[in-house]
């Protein structure tokens, strides 16, 4: 299971953790033991007007995010097109993590 811990994601989202959307509107995502784990979304720094490095930690353990993806919805949105390839994903794999209750940063 996973709990997802916002303070303000204006300048993010966490769209998907596998087939799950919409996950931060959820209090808990369960995932089974040994089940590979996907996450995607999209990322800005506003002040920087670029995409942002990232990764996601679980339980002390980092998980690098893979940058660049074509979102132009967001660019459109933020009305600045440097923010097109905004979109991540971010992969886990099976079995990296022992059964139990995490919680999810994003940064």
């Amino acid at each position: 299971m996973f709990d997802s811990e916002i303070l303000d994601h204006s300048d993010y989202a966490l769209e998907a953790i596998n087939e799950i959307d919409t996950p931060l509107s959820k209090p808990r995502i369960p995932i089974r033991a040994g089940q590979r784990i996907e996450m995607r979304g999209w990322a800005v720094d506003k002040r920087a007007a670029d995409q942002p490095p990232g990764a996601a930690d679980i339980g002390g353990k980092i998980f690098p995010c893979e940058y660049g993806s074509w979102r132009e919805d967001v660019a459109a949105y933020f009305k600045t097109p440097a923010f097109a390839g905004s979109g991540y994903t971010c992969e886990i794999p099976a079995a990296t993590l022992s059964p139990g209750e995490y919680v999810l940063y994003l940064g």
